[in-house]
């Protein structure tokens, strides 16, 4: 066709009916991609229901219950992590500036090194007022043992639950976090000088040390008296360690060392104390009355480690007289005739309690370092990070001595127990009826683990 026929054809083209028009126009829009609906942001808790009600909760953080999330939280789409602003305490000094500078005292919460406010401060809110984990003193007691606070007679803050009517909760500057020191602190309620006095009969001058006799926290005797006085306390007898001073106060009648061996025996010792040959006393007694066995200023555990570096003490897995706090069961608390101030030789020690490690029967296989009653070859006697106080991984400790070992798991082809470290799978530690210290009998061992080649295959049968 030529173009002058096309031409003329369109131009006696009948136009297209107006039905037809809206359909065609209605079939190009269908085709054409739908106009986006605008976005609708969601809520944090529409997706985390499971906080969704503690917004609710009386005492709720401020910006959570705002619904400000972002207030401590980043943005975190679709990626699912959740990620705070800040990390650790920084955060919370955002709002809380006023804390800043506390936290610079000398004397600090232990809960505010690790893990921060989050310790005692739940950062949506627990129900509690300032967001602690518990009620009153029940937040302290997730840390702090009941047993000091729940004697017989309770001294009234802490029946209240009002630990902080004495103490810091965040930092001080006076040892444990007391708000005074603690004479100070006792007559900042007990202000009756007479009925004070009328109390403390025979006791002359000002009164002091308050604590040295009564326990601040509960006691099973009236007063809040120590359950352990010392001798001359129980008697009225101040005099025997005092003399009262010009301005009426009592001073120590001489050396306190020189004061106490005049009635308490200490006998020289092949190695010493170091407080006791020094004859500090007070480095770990109290004076007047403890709540502590031997009259201790604290639990033995806490009195030792006053001078003992903890870390070699506080390892995961802890020896059971460490973790009961009796250090004094395995040592001589003022000298000894042995290193360490053992109460016993090492072996005759351990063996005391741990009896059922060696039988003593003829016959047996003992393994080196238990013939020679060395037990701290390979265990630690405070903690450790192994189980059964090891000083290191069972299979590191094995090779530290059997290094042909070493040699034959070296080798391209071992047997996996021995090559990663699983020795006692095979062998005792201590001893046993069987040669090499073997849990069992070799095929009964082997049995064990590969008892499917026992089994005869089908059609088949076992080597003799």
């Amino acid at each position: 066709m030529t173009r002058p026929e096309i031409l003329r054809r369109a131009a006696t083209r009948r136009p297209c009916p107006p039905v037809l028009a809206v359909l065609l126009a209605a079939g190009i829009l269908a085709a054409a991609p739908a106009a986006a609906a605008p976005f609708k942001p969601k809520s944090c808790v529409e997706c985390h229901a499971d906080v969704k009600q503690e917004a609710g909760r009386r005492h709720a953080h401020a910006p959570f219950a705002k619904g400000d999330c972002e207030g401590c939280h980043q943005r975190h789409g679709i990626i699912g992590q959740l990620v705070l602003k800040m990390q650790g305490n920084q955060l919370c000094f955002e709002c809380h500036k006023e804390l800043e500078p506390v936290m610079e005292q000398p004397v600090r919460h232990a809960p505010l090194k690790d893990p921060g406010c989050v310790g005692c401060h739940d950062p949506h809110g627990s129900g509690e007022p300032a967001l602690l984990a518990g009620k009153g003193a029940e937040s302290c007691y997730a840390c702090h043992d009941r047993g000091p606070f729940t004697r017989q007679r309770v001294h009234k803050p802490v029946r209240d639950g009002d630990c902080a009517a004495c103490h810091e909760p965040h930092a001080g500057t006076v040892a444990g976090l007391l708000k005074a020191e603690p004479d100070a602190l006792c007559l900042g309620c007990h202000t009756d000088a007479k009925k004070l006095a009328r109390a403390h009969p025979g006791v002359p001058g000002q009164l002091s040390a308050c604590v040295s006799c009564h326990d601040p926290h509960s006691s099973d005797a009236d007063k809040l008296v120590h359950a352990i006085q010392h001798q001359p306390v129980v008697d009225g007898d101040c005099a025997s360690c005092h003399v009262e001073a010009a301005d009426g106060t009592l001073d120590l009648a001489g050396e306190s060392g020189a004061l106490c061996l005049a009635c308490h025996d200490v006998d020289e010792h092949a190695v010493p104390h170091a407080p006791a040959a020094d004859a500090d006393c007070l480095a770990c007694h109290a004076p007047h009355g403890s709540s502590h066995p031997g009259m201790l200023t604290r639990d033995q555990t806490a009195v030792c480690l006053e001078c003992h570096e903890a870390a070699a003490f506080t390892r995961p897995v802890r020896h059971q007289a460490l973790a009961d706090g009796a250090c004094s069961d395995c040592h001589q608390p003022h000298g000894g005739a042995r290193t360490s101030l053992l109460a016993q030789g090492e072996a005759e020690l351990c063996l005391g309690c741990h009896d059922g490690v060696l039988s003593g029967t003829d016959g047996v296989f003992t393994h080196a370092p238990a013939v020679k009653q060395d037990c701290s070859r390979c265990h630690d006697p405070h903690s450790a990070a192994q189980a059964g106080l090891l000083t290191a991984p069972a299979g590191d400790l094995c090779l530290d001595c059997h290094r042909n070992v070493r040699l034959e798991i070296a080798q391209e082809h071992s047997h996996d127990v021995a090559a990663t470290g699983r020795c006692l799978t095979c062998h005792e530690p201590h001893e046993s009826p069987v040669a090499g210290l073997l849990t069992a009998p070799g095929p009964e061992l082997c049995a064990g683990c590969h008892g499917d080649l026992q089994q005869p295959p089908a059609g088949g049968s076992l080597h003799a």
